[in-house]
This record gives structure tokens, C-alpha cells and sequence, in this order.
């Protein structure tokens, strides 16, 4: 149930919260795609170094633009390595936490639990949300371009009751199983993969043996570093 009337002191408070949580989202797609390019330069290095090393003395002009490619992508790990390093992760985590730690204030403060039982709940929880920013300070360029939703409704919790139905009962269906169920297909699908990637390295190995296809010998190696970035991903 949403008061008739809000507090400006909760409603900046709530719309803080908003900010840092939007902040922290964004910083973990960043270093998701980073992530990713990464993975997928390295597989280009590998794809492209093989490929340049085969094509040889016989396609001289592809030889060189495919070791070009190699030789652009495997410099490109580092550069995005030190775009997304450990700080930057850091600051992802503080920025989440941030967020969490003023939700569960508002929660506890909508509840009339703990010291929001008293008759300045509302002052209390500006003050409790304001010197959880306040630690976290370093972090404010993050939100620079943040849009503030001012008009943001606030949680349907007006006791205990349905603090357990809102914020507990919903964490647990609205996320952590929702989130369980993309992990379980996430893994299912990474699983199948490996697996097929597995089996063709193993085809590669055993026709370059049988076959003495030399050439075939070398993408064992490829697959191998594509089967090892696919699980990387996934970690």
C-alpha cells in the first residue's frame, strides 16, 4: 500500500537507491562485454595464426592478412584486460552492494522494524542511506550520468507480514530461482559444447594420425583454446 503522502526524505532516499543500482547493472554489462571480447580475441588468435600458418608459401597475400588479423587481435587482449581489471570488478561489487544495503534500509523502514519504530523513522533512514553513500564516495563518477526517477513507487510493505511476502517470498521467486533456472540452461548448453568440441578434437587428432593429414594435427590445438574459452565464460 503506498502512502497517501511520501516523504521527501524517503522519496530522494528510494530514488538514490535506484541510481546505484542502475550504476551497478551498467558496470556489470561493461565488464560482461569485455569479457567476452576478450574470449573471442583470443579464439581469433588461435583460429587466425592456424589458418595463416597453413595457408603458407601456396596463398602468400591471405597468409599475410590472416597473420595481420592474428597479430591485431591477440594485442587486443591486454588493452581490454586493462580496461576490466580487478578495480573495475571491485567497484562493480561495492557499487551492488551500495544499492542492496540502502534497499534493505527502505525495507526495514517500511516495515516499522529495528530503530524505524520511532517517530523520526523517516529521518533516520535519510541519515542510515546518506552515510552508506557517504562510504562509498569514490564511486559517485559512476552515477554522473545516471537519470534520478524522482516518481519511483515505493515497495507494497507496510509490516512484517508482507516485509516476508515482498522482499523475502519475492527475492526467492522473482530471482534467486528465476536466476537458478538460466544458470541451470547456461551450464546444460556450455556441457554440450565442450563436449562437442571434445569429440572434434578428438576426430582432428585421430585423422591426422591415421591420415597423416599434418594440417589437421594443428586444429586440435585451435579447438582445444575454443573449448577452454567456452568454459572460461562460463566461470
Amino acid at each position: 500500500m503506498q502512502p497517501t503522502r511520501i516523504s521527501p526524505l524517503v522519496s530522494e532516499s528510494w530514488s538514490q537507491q535506484s541510481s546505484w543500482s542502475k550504476a551497478a547493472d551498467r558496470q556489470k554489462r561493461l565488464i560482461g562485454r569485455v569479457r567476452a571480447a576478450t574470449l573471442l580475441c583470443g579464439v581469433l588468435t588461435a583460429i587466425l595464426g592456424t589458418a595463416a600458418a597453413q595457408a603458407g608459401a601456396a596463398h602468400p597475400d591471405a597468409a599475410q592478412w590472416l597473420a595481420f588479423g592474428a597479430a591485431v587481435a591477440a594485442g587486443a587482449v591486454p588493452v581490454l584486460n586493462g580496461q576490466m581489471g580487478q578495480r573495475q570488478i571491485r567497484d562493480w561489487t561495492r557499487l551492488r552492494s551500495v544499492s542492496e544495503a540502502c534497499k534493505a534500509e527502505m525495507y526495514a523502514f517500511l516495515a516499522g522494524v529495528g530503530r524505524y519504530r520511532a517517530a523520526d523513522a523517516a529521518a533516520q533512514l535519510h541519515r542510515a542511506t546518506s552515510d552508506i553513500r557517504q562510504d562509498a564516495a569514490d564511486l559517485l563518477h559512476y552515477l554522473a550520468d545516471v537519470p534520478v526517477v524522482s516518481s519511483r513507487l515505493l515497495p507494497d510493505v507496510h509490516d512484517v507480514d508482507t516485509y516476508l511476502q515482498v522482499r523475502v517470498r519475492g527475492q526467492i521467486d522473482g530471482y534467486y530461482r528465476a536466476r537458478a533456472a538460466v544458470m541451470r540452461t547456461r551450464l546444460r548448453t556450455v556441457r554440450w559444447v565442450q563436449l562437442a568440441l571434445g569429440a572434434l578434437a578428438v576426430l582432428l587428432g585421430a585423422g591426422s594420425g591415421a591420415f597423416h593429414a599434418e594440417q589437421a594435427a594443428a586444429w586440435v590445438a585451435v579447438v582445444s583454446t575454443i573449448s577452454a574459452a567456452v568454459a572460461r565464460s562460463w566461470t
